[in-house]
């Protein structure tokens, strides 16, 4: 029996539902096509999405969404929680009369099924744990116990009068009542509001698409710009509407309240591809004149999981003689002359002379690279360059000042002088020369710090000799201090020496444990102003406790952009 449609307004959003879902929550399915196997695989690659289906209460109401993050990347048989975006209105009672829905567990029992195109069938279907609703919008965050391996990409824009936009769904289709696999299609923006946008064109929303992703191709990647709200379901199988049109809930301005609500969204820490072709940070330290390289996961690093199947080292030098001197990582950056795959990862190096016959001397600083490959069969390459690029930084091979320099993820030194002046070096690596050899003078009066760490883009960690740790910030567009000595926290003179991957996660080295050297591991979290919690004996959580990787005094340096927002 067909149902009766009626159009309502809810705040700035004018929508149509009737009872169940009569004029339905937008997709495309009506007048689009089915989604073939390789443009399913596209969602993941170039979005970092999936369409998923949404079953409330055992078939009651069926609905599209669009997963879009795991919350903590965890091994294959400790998988956790993900999160889908979909419409508020599939878990309403009455959505005709209000879409809104309480924060929690869902009143009844709601599932969502991942599609495999692999094995072209459900192949993961999990229960929903809980509701975070969007109070101004017909759009609803959902946490799943699944793991989903990805981060989807949140529009940078807003939707534009007269953009086209592709839409996609598990709903009805114009000629069957329960497609198997979703339907795409493309529709034309045809207004805006401050949280809807409204399309039409030859596609259309039907029952079953509400939740489902509204999106828009970006050079060589997806952006999720909506989900689907209410339609007119013209085209759809069971009905002859002859209006067009689907309103859809805009997610383009809601990413800081997405972030908020899931802190690991859009960040991970696999900026380069290690060894073994996923996620890994690099740490390169010293021990007897010898360079050694370990490198840690993905999520021992985001997550400051203590496993010893994280870490890799061949426990053989990199560079077998001559670094006795201070050493710091810098940004790890593709490298296209040297092949696809390939990446630069250079390392600067404070020399110390080693003996007569060595060309070098103490202070002079040095650039290296050590190239590496994605492709597990490369074979290890040593290290290039070497070069004497400026002198007169023996200062910092002074324990007391061994610490006053650091490298930032854009390959920026910061370093505190004798004058206790910040000042900011710049090598220009096309015409290997310095913007200023002298360096920039950023700030005065940093003598007070014996450590500075570089974490984020702008953000510097220093530690007083008492220990205590402050943040700052400085936005380099405009040369200004937008955060000064925030208070991070006490107890950071345990540590010979402070390192980050980036990302506001900060590595403290030369505490032991049960007479074992360790690496301790810290993260700030912007979004709620907190920091992870600490182990019981107050330091940074024990991520690594290795004789055999940190004896010898090493001072391990992180890779400085491997973890953070990587949107």
């Amino acid at each position: 029996m067909r149902r009766t449609r009626r159009r309502f307004t809810v705040g700035l959003l004018v929508a149509a539902l009737v009872l169940p879902f009569a004029v339905h929550p937008a997709s495309a399915v009506s007048g689009g096509h089915e989604m073939s196997d390789d443009e399913e695989r596209a969602h993941y690659l170039k979005g970092g999405f999936g369409t998923v289906r949404v079953n409330i209460n055992n078939g009651e109401r069926s609905c599209s969404g669009v997963g879009i993050n795991e919350d903590e990347l965890l091994l294959p048989e400790s998988h956790t929680n993900s999160w889908v975006l979909t419409a508020q209105s599939c878990f309403a009672d009455d959505p005709a009369k209000d879409y809104h829905v309480p924060a929690g567990p869902p009143k009844k029992p709601a599932t969502v099924s991942f599609f495999s195109t692999a094995n072209g069938t459900w192949n993961w279907t999990t229960s929903v744990k809980r509701l975070v609703p969007r109070p101004d919008r017909d759009l609803v965050l959902v946490q799943v116990a699944v793991y989903w391996g990805s981060s989807a990409h949140i529009a940078q824009g807003p939707p534009r009068v007269g953009e086209t936009l592709t839409s996609a769904g598990f709903g009805r289709s114009a000629t069957d009542w329960a497609p198997e696999k979703g339907q795409l299609g493309n529709v034309t923006v045809n207004s805006t509001t401050a949280t809807a946008v409204n399309v039409g064109g030859t596609a259309s929303a039907c029952k079953g698409d509400a939740g489902g992703p509204l999106y828009r191709e970006v050079g060589d990647r997806f952006e999720i710009v909506g989900v689907h709200g209410t339609s007119w379901e013209h085209g759809c199988f069971g009905t002859n509407e002859s209006r067009n049109g689907s309103t859809e809930a805009r997610v383009d301005d809601i990413y800081e309240w997405i972030r908020q609500q899931i802190p690991n969204f859009n960040y991970d820490c696999s900026a380069g591809l290690g060894y073994e072709g996923y996620g890994s940070l690099s740490f390169y330290s010293a021990k007897n004149n010898a360079l050694y390289e370990t490198s840690s996961n993905d999520l021992t690093a985001r997550e400051g999981v203590a496993d010893p199947l994280t870490w890799y080292s061949s426990r053989a030098p990199v560079s077998g003689s001559g670094w006795g001197g201070e050493l710091r990582a810098g940004p790890v950056l593709p490298a296209p002359p040297l092949g696809l795959g390939e990446w630069d990862h250079p390392i600067w190096e404070v020399h110390r002379k080693a003996n007569a016959q060595d060309p070098f001397n103490d202070g002079d600083l040095r650039l290296w690279n050590d190239p590496f490959t994605k492709n597990t069969h490369a074979p290890t390459t040593p290290l290039e360059g070497g070069e004497r690029v400026a002198t007169g930084w023996q200062r910092y091979l002074d324990p007391a000042f061994r610490n006053q320099f650091t490298i930032d993820s854009a390959g920026r030194i910061y370093a505190i002088d004798s004058a206790g002046a910040l000042r900011e070096y710049n090598w220009q690596a096309a015409t290997k020369t310095w913007r200023n050899p002298a360096g920039d003078v950023i700030d005065t009066g940093w003598g007070k710090y014996d450590s500075i760490t570089a974490s984020v883009d702008g953000v510097l960690y220093a530690r007083t000799t008492d220990g205590n740790l402050y943040r700052f910030q400085y936005d380099h567009a405009t040369n200004t201090w937008t955060q000064r000595d925030k208070p991070a926290g006490a107890g950071w003179n345990a540590y010979t020496s402070i390192t980050s991957p980036g990302g506001d996660i900060l590595y403290g080295a030369g505490t032991v444990q049960n007479g074992v050297p360790v690496l301790r591991w810290h993260r700030y979290y912007t979004e709620f102003d907190t920091w992870a919690a600490r182990d019981a004996d107050g330091l940074g959580r024990v991520v690594l406790s290795d004789a055999g990787l940190l004896d010898g005094g090493r001072r391990p340096q992180a890779t400085p952009n491997m973890c953070g927002l990587h949107r």
